[in-house]
Parts: structure tokens; sequence; C-alpha cells
């Protein structure tokens, strides 16, 4: 397990090669618990890079044979998905299976910033309006959690803030930085959840 997050702090220091490297032999073995955790990190990797297809592989290969933590595998996937503008396919992979009490709120995360997102691509106002709803919807259902990890607390306010979701009037853009800051609030939530 120190193996595993020495490496998710190498990827925090944009250290991608080191971090993989040193992940190798639990992503050659996969048998124990901590080789999928392992497996898990090593994919997450490439979403640093923005290795998009290689990221979406592997974690759909998680999904597939992991025998414990597949909603992190999932919750990754749609993760992936969505920074690709594959927003149905995005909401089709949370939706496949019913989240655990515990990946619920990680799961009303990534639907709130896929609605944010379509709304921000929508064709028309009413469109919009109707994802801007959705992703509304979502935040307030989070907020009126009463007790939500730290991770899920900095993804719901960095959606606010970068969607600029709640001020009562819709989405019309979001910067480069914005939208990194929510990526990495996101990326963050998926490495600890």
């Amino acid at each position: 397990m120190a193996r595993t997050g020495y490496a998710n702090l190498l990827l925090k220091l944009q250290r991608f090669s080191e971090a993989r490297e040193l992940l190798t032999a639990q992503v050659a073995r996969l048998q124990t618990r901590d080789d999928w955790i392992g497996f898990h990190v090593y994919a997450m990797s490439f979403v640093r890079e923005g290795d998009w297809n290689e990221t979406i592989r592997l974690l759909k290969q998680g999904v597939r044979d992991a025998p414990v933590n597949q909603s992190y595998f999932r919750n990754s996937l749609a993760f992936a998905q969505l920074q690709q503008g594959r927003w149905a396919e995005s909401l089709e992979t949370l939706q496949a299976v019913a989240a655990t009490p515990e990946q619920q709120p990680v799961v009303e995360v990534l639907e709130a910033e896929n609605y944010a997102e379509q709304a921000l691509a929508a064709n028309n106002e009413q469109q919009q309006l109707e994802y801007q709803n959705l992703a509304e919807q979502r935040i307030k259902t989070l907020q009126a959690r009463p007790s939500l990890t730290v991770w899920v607390q900095r993804a719901v306010e960095q959606l606010i803030e970068s969607y600029q979701l709640l001020k009562g009037r819709l989405i019309t853009a979001i910067t480069p930085a914005q939208r990194e800051a929510a990526h990495d609030a996101m990326f963050d939530l998926l490495m600890a959840a």
C-alpha cells in the first residue's frame, strides 16, 4: 500500500513514468486487492498525461476483471469518457450498476459535471437551462447530505466555482483554468474514493 501511495504522490508531482515504473510489479501480478488498487493508480496516470485511449482501455479492463473495487474503475471510466465529451456514454457507465452508499456521492458529483458540460455545449437556451438545472439538482442533493468526505466537498465547491452553478444565471463559458481546476478536484476525488 505504501508503494501505491508513493506512486500517487509522484502523479501529483507529474512524474508519470516514475509512478508507473513503481507499480509495474503490481500491474503485472493483479492477484491482491492492493495489486488492483495499484492498477487503478497506474490507469489514472494516463489521465494526467491526457492519454484517454490508454486510460479508457485500462479502466475498462478494471471494470471487467477486478474482483474488488469495480466502482472505482467504473467511476474513473465515466470521468475519462466525460473528459472526451462522450456524455451519454459517461452517464451510461455511471448508471450501469447501482452505486454503493459510499460511492453514491462520487457518482452524483460526476453527474453534476457531466450535465454542466452538456449545458455549455447545448444548441439552444432551453437545452442549456435543462442541463444546468440537472447539474444544480445534483449539487443541491450533495449539499443536503449530512456528511461528505473532504474530497467530495472540495469537488462540489470547485464545480460550483468553475461552472458558476447556483448563481441564478445560465452558464455561458468556462475558462481553461476553471476547467483544469474542476478536472483536478475530480481527479483527486477519484484517487481518494
